[in-house]
């Protein structure tokens, strides 16, 4: 059994669920192809994660939609943004809040942050962006003044890739 306590602490969470396609009362706020989410990720199937309570009541203030899949040993967060927010914040808050050591930290070639999260003997490798589908942010601080300034520009995808690793 994988633990989900970074997924936890990352908020990671949606509303109501049927298959891959997400129903809330923001739905209407987006063109039909929007409200769904993809079926796969870097070529790897999709499936849903069921959210507890606590990332239920995340989401309820999150202005967008958030969900959590499994994928090919990796488990993925996607979080939908209508708008700037500061409440669309990186991994590594959580993460360090809930005790991990973040080494590591580099921006890759096509502006993901990448960094390895440890926790007694569980070691994370984590990679995150935000795209608006055109541009790419490897951090939410740039990415929510150009929302703020830009709101047109939306709505963004901010995806977290969490893959449990042996050693560094």
């Amino acid at each position: 059994m994988q633990n989900h306590t970074p997924l936890l602490l990352l908020g990671a969470s949606l509303g109501l669920i049927q298959g891959a396609r997400i129903f809330s009362h923001r739905d209407h706020d987006l063109p039909p192809n929007l409200a769904e989410w993809p079926s796969h990720f870097e070529g790897a199937a999709l499936h849903l994660i069921e959210p507890t309570e606590f990332e239920k009541s995340f989401a309820a203030n999150f202005p967008g939609d958030i969900a959590t899949f499994r994928s090919a040993g990796r488990q993925i967060i996607l979080r939908r943004a209508t708008r700037g927010t500061r409440r669309l914040h990186a991994s590594e808050t959580c993460l360090r809040a809930a005790g991990y050591e973040i080494s590591s930290r580099k921006i890759d070639l096509e502006n993901w942050l990448t960094y390895y999260a440890k926790k007694n003997d569980q070691i994370l490798h984590v990679r995150e962006q935000i795209t608006d589908g055109s541009r790419n942010w490897n951090s939410p601080s740039p990415w929510f003044w150009h929302a703020t300034l830009n709101p047109k520009s939306g709505p963004w995808i901010a995806t977290t890739v969490i893959t449990p690793v042996k050693s560094l």
